[in-house]
């Protein structure tokens, strides 16, 4: 039982964690450093699109989990026989 609780303990801190991730981009942003010229270098939006593009990707099927394996909790814990 405390092994269950500590894996959706994590599971629940990791979908929080990743959807704030996708929905703020992370942390504030720092300017562009400047590129050499003849550089293949992206700019620093199209960065930032990728990683919202990635880090959504992986949170809505945590999130998904998460409240999935929540459900299965309660719902264990409520159908629980008493001792």
């Amino acid at each position: 039982m405390l092994g269950g609780a500590a894996v959706l303990a994590f599971l629940s801190t990791v979908a929080v964690l990743m959807t704030w991730l996708a929905i703020t981009g992370g942390g504030p942003s720092r300017p562009p450093m400047p590129a050499r010229p003849g550089a293949l270098v992206l700019p620093p939006e199209i960065g930032r699109t990728v990683m919202r593009v990635f880090a959504g990707l992986f949170a809505v099927p945590l999130d998904a989990i998460a409240l999935g394996a929540w459900f299965i909790a309660l719902r264990w814990l409520v159908r629980r026989p008493p001792p």
